[in-house]
């Protein structure tokens, strides 16, 4: 039986990293901290595919607290910066920009949720022009820069979450996605 589990697992683990291994290191699709089936599921085909393959210049994880009735993201767990992290500041800033409300069962269980801030070098012309948002920075030029972010809610709890939105139908956690074009 434990030779038989032993399998399994190596099975499981040989096939994840076979699934990551058609991208380059340092794009989504090549990032084990975030889902590609979460990213595909937030965005288009081809907008998934772009953002999954093109290398990124800053990737920021921002741990989401309950303060009050909101989930405010204001806690780096990790970073992913080229060539440093002179970008920190701005990631926070963005996820900051996520504030949702923290719905609780009444349980001891804490809502959480995590963002995932992505600056890419230049901007992503396979994203939809409705689908972005300009964000105005201090510098002054046309924007240069596609930053993502994406919000991912833990799902721990059977309470019915009012952020489920029409676009949010399908992923009863209520995770988006926000894309910004910047000067930077």
């Amino acid at each position: 039986m434990k030779r038989l589990i032993t399998i399994f697992a190596f099975l499981i683990y040989t096939s994840v990293s076979f699934a990551n291994s058609s991208f380059e290191p340092n794009t989504l699709g090549g990032n084990d901290g975030i889902s590609n089936k979460l990213i595909a599921s937030l965005l288009e085909d081809q907008e998934a595919k772009a953002v999954l393959q093109t290398p990124y210049m800053a990737y920021y994880e921002v741990k989401g607290k309950v303060s009050g009735n909101k989930m405010k993201f204001d806690d780096i767990v990790e970073n992913r910066s080229f060539p440093d992290e002179r970008l920190a500041a701005l990631a926070l800033g963005i996820a900051a920009m996520a504030n949702r409300p923290a719905f609780t069962t009444g349980s001891r269980i804490q809502p959480s949720a995590m963002a995932y801030v992505v600056f890419y070098t230049d901007k992503i012309d396979a994203i939809a022009l409705e689908r972005r948002m300009h964000l105005p920075t201090s510098v002054d030029k046309e924007p240069n820069t596609t930053a993502i972010l994406i919000v991912r809610n833990a799902d721990n709890s059977n309470a019915r979450d009012a952020r489920i939105t029409a676009s949010t139908k399908g992923r009863r956690d209520g995770s988006d996605i926000y894309v910004f074009d910047l000067a930077i």
